[in-house]
C-alpha cells in the first residue's frame, strides 16, 4: 500500500502545517508526519501534542517525533535516510511546500507531490510568525496557542476598580479578552445568605469559568481575569478558616495565571449590596499581598489611582510577560 509521509519541524505548528497534512492524507488515506525537534529549541512537546490533539480524530494521520541534539542541516542524503528508517519504501510519496523533496524523493526511489510552494493558497511562512506573533495569531492552530497564551489577573481587595481595569488592559491587546469574576452573578442572581453552600457554588463556578477560558476557540492570546479562585480562597480564609475545602488551593495553583496585577485601594470606596464590609473594605491591601507572597505567585503592584494611568503602569510588566516572537535557531537543508 502506497503511503505518503511528510518531514517538518512546524515550529509553530499553523494552519498550512493542518492543510499540508489533510493533502498528504487525501493522497493515499495513510500519511506520516515526521515532526523533527533539535537542539534545546523551545516547544519540542507542546508542538508535538498540538498535533497529535487536532489530529487525534483523524485515522489517516500518524504523528512521530524525532529529536535531534544538533541544529546543522545535515543535507539531502541525511533526510532520506531518515525516512527509509520510518517505513519510507520505493514508491511512496513525499509531500512538501519546499523543492527539496524532489531531490529526496527521487533519491528514495520515490514520488514527490508538493502542495502550495509559492504559499498562495495561505501565506502562513513559519518564519513571519515567529517574528511577529501578534499580527499572525490566527495562523496558529489552537491547540499551540494554549502553549503561547498569557493570563494576567487583577488582584486585591474589593471596590479597587479591578473590573474596570481589566476591560480597560483588553483593549490595548490584539487577541486578548477580560473575563468577570464569577461571584457576582452568582451572589446577585441566586438566592440565600452567604454560607458553606454558596461558597462553593463560587468555588465551582470560578473554576468551570477559567477552564472554559482556557478551552476557547479562537484562543485569545492574552487573557485579562477580574480575580482568580487565589481571590476565592483568600475571601473563604478570612470569611471562615476552618470551612476552607483542601481542593480550593490546589484548583488555584493548578488554575494559576502568569502574572498577578495588585490594585491598591488608593480610589474612594464604593458600597455595594454583595460586599460583606458594609461601608468599608474588608480587608486592606496588605492582606492579599500576602495572599500572593504565600503562594509564592508572580505579581506586580501598582502605585497609580487612574485608569489611564494604571494601564500605562501595568504594560510594562505585561509586555514582559506576554510573547511578541519566538525565538528559534535552526538551519535546514
Amino acid at each position: 500500500m502506497t503511503r505518503s509521509f511528510i518531514l517538518m519541524a512546524a515550529m509553530p505548528p499553523t494552519i498550512g502545517h493542518v492543510d499540508l497534512i489533510n493533502f498528504a492524507a487525501n493522497l493515499t488515506g495513510d500519511a506520516r508526519v515526521i515532526l523533527v525537534t533539535r537542539g534545546d529549541e523551545p516547544f519540542q512537546e507542546e508542538r508535538y501534542e498540538a498535533l497529535v490533539e487536532h489530529f487525534k480524530h483523524n485515522t489517516a494521520v500518524e504523528l512521530l517525533q524525532l529529536h535531534q541534539d544538533g541544529l546543522l542541516a545535515e543535507g539531502d542524503e541525511y533526510w532520506g535516510n531518515v525516512l527509509a528508517s520510518y517505513g519510507f519504501e520505493p514508491g511512496d510519496i513525499l509531500v512538501a511546500s519546499e523543492d527539496w523533496g524532489g531531490v529526496i524523493a527521487e533519491q528514495l526511489h520515490g514520488e514527490f507531490f508538493p502542495y502550495d510552494m509559492k504559499r498562495e493558497i495561505r501565506f502562513t511562512k513559519a518564519t513571519a510568525i515567529r517574528e511577529d506573533l501578534e499580527a499572525n495569531w490566527a495562523w496558529i492552530i489552537p491547540e499551540f496557542q494554549r502553549h503561547l497564551q498569557k493570563r494576567i489577573v487583577i488582584f486585591g481587595a474589593e471596590s479597587t476598580g479591578k473590573s474596570t481595569l481589566a476591560r480597560a488592559l483588553r483593549d490595548e491587546y490584539v487577541d486578548a479578552v477580560s473575563v468577570f469574576e464569577y461571584a457576582r452573578p452568582y451572589l446577585e442572581l441566586t438566592p440565600g445568605e452567604l454560607d458553606v453552600r454558596r461558597m462553593n457554588g463560587i468555588w465551582k463556578g470560578q473554576k468551570a469559568l477559567q477552564g472554559t477560558i482556557s478551552q476557547m476557540a479562537p484562543t485569545p492570546r492574552v487573557v485579562f481575569l477580574d480575580t482568580d479562585l487565589y481571590s476565592t480562597l483568600g475571601y473563604w480564609e478570612f470569611w471562615d478558616p476552618t470551612t476552607v475545602p483542601a481542593g480550593l488551593a490546589e484548583d488555584a495553583e493548578l488554575l494559576k495565571a502568569d502574572l498577578y496585577i495588585l490594585v491598591n485601594s488608593n480610589i474612594p470606596f464604593e458600597a455595594d449590596p454583595i460586599r460583606l464590609g458594609g461601608d468599608k473594605r474588608e480587608k486592606d491591601d496588605a492582606y492579599w499581598r500576602g495572599v500572593l507572597e504565600a503562594h509564592k505567585l508572580p505579581y506586580v503592584e501598582l502605585a497609580a489611582d487612574g485608569v489611564a494611568a494604571r494601564v500605562e503602569e501595568a504594560r510594562e510588566a505585561i509586555d514582559a510577560v506576554v510573547p511578541t516572537r519566538v525565538d528559534h535557531t535552526r538551519l535546514d537543508g
